[in-house]
């Protein structure tokens, strides 16, 4: 077992709550130990290594094909089903997920089960993955690489008077026809004094000259996510425009320099808000620097003043410092990095070194 907090496997698991069995229920954790790529399923672990996976009627044929486990059970009551099947296997203590199950599918299973122990499972299980393989850094390689094309081709149409909405509905369409698969979480484009908005959503607010215009966005390809971030000015920036930019900048460059293994992840966090802070904008950057991504674009590590442990090789992650002044705009720049043996490798691709955009 590693002694970095934000490692665990299976195994650890089951010695940490001296497990039989191990009941999943988060999708995307099914979706890593099992291949499972439907809507909703659930898995059962034996203390012998088997994985048991529980589908409706909907999923049992694209289960048996596309899973790698050793049992595929058609069900038709997902909770009542599954503590038949503990009981059919003598299990004695089931491991739940504590912050998964509700109180009635818990209180289902206990009823079943007849005494038998449920155990919570406090750990999040995103750890599992936290690592990823080398086929996992290609997929997501290829995720932004189709972020890419579709944002180059919108930077080249960004025009005065396009509005917020009309912007973020061209970079979705070629998302979608350069390959991805849907996107990993709402389209961000906001301009001028909206571009404060943390996670603001489009408008039909028309971008002006001189102004902030934040986009943030994201797909899935392969069932990986992408998630950058630019801001730009159309037109000349002001003084103020640029020296906001440029602070981001620097924090955000700072942090991606300071990658490495044995990092801890509060500590990274800690070079870009204290150099914020000392250039006078403390108050103006909230949210924490960065988070992990793979098969959803909100994972584990976190980079934030309470993000516990310390960073690995093959851990991946946002970083993506921000200033956001209310009635101004605001500024974020985002990209998600790989960590490498002796620091890291950046996955996005979009250019952070020019904010100014030509007027058409």
């Amino acid at each position: 077992m590693s002694n970095n907090p934000l490692r665990t496997s299976v195994e650890d698991l089951f010695k940490k709550y001296d497990l039989d069995a191990l009941w999943i229920k988060s999708l995307p954790v099914i979706k890593y130990l099992a291949n499972f790529t439907g809507s909703t399923a659930n898995l059962l672990i034996t203390s012998d290594g088997k994985k048991h996976l529980n589908v409706d009627s909907r999923y049992t044929t694209q289960a048996k094909e596309e899973c790698t486990v050793d049992s595929v059970k058609e069900i038709t009551r997902p909770i009542d089903d599954l503590g038949e099947m503990a009981k059919e296997f003598g299990i004695k203590r089931l491991g739940f997920e504590s912050t998964k199950a509700s109180f009635s599918e818990h209180r289902t299973l206990s009823k079943i089960m007849n005494g038998n122990e449920m155990v919570p499972v406090d750990d999040n299980l995103m750890n599992l993955r936290i690592v990823k393989t080398e086929d996992e850094l290609t997929k997501l390689r290829t995720a932004n690489e189709i972020a890419q094309k579709a944002f180059a081709e919108m930077v080249n149409e960004l025009h005065v008077g396009w509005t917020e909405k009309e912007a973020a509905w061209f970079l979705e369409k070629r998302f979608r026809e350069y390959g991805g698969s849907g996107l990993s979480f709402d389209t961000l484009v906001c301009s001028g004094p909206r571009s404060a908005i943390v996670h603001g959503k489009p408008s039909d607010r028309a971008f002006k000259e001189g102004e902030f215009i934040i986009v943030d966005r994201g797909l899935f390809a392969n069932h990986f996510a992408s998630d950058e971030t630019n801001t730009f000015v159309l037109g000349k920036a002001d003084a103020k425009h640029k020296e906001i930019y440029q602070i981001v900048k620097d924090a955000h460059d700072r942090c991606v320099d300071g990658v490495k293994p044995g990092v801890k992840c509060s500590d990274l966090d800690a070079l870009a808000r204290e150099y914020i802070h000392d250039k006078g904008y403390g108050e103006y950057f909230g949210h924490g620097t960065g988070h992990g991504v793979g098969l959803e674009v909100h994972e584990m590590p976190v980079i934030s003043p309470r993000g516990d442990g310390y960073l690995e090789e093959g851990m991946v992650f946002s970083i993506e410092p921000g200033i956001y002044i209310p009635e101004f705009g605001g500024v974020r720049i985002e990209d998600v990095v790989a960590v490498t043996a002796d620091g890291c490798e950046v996955l996005t691709l979009a250019d952070k070194t020019k904010f100014e955009i030509p007027l058409k």
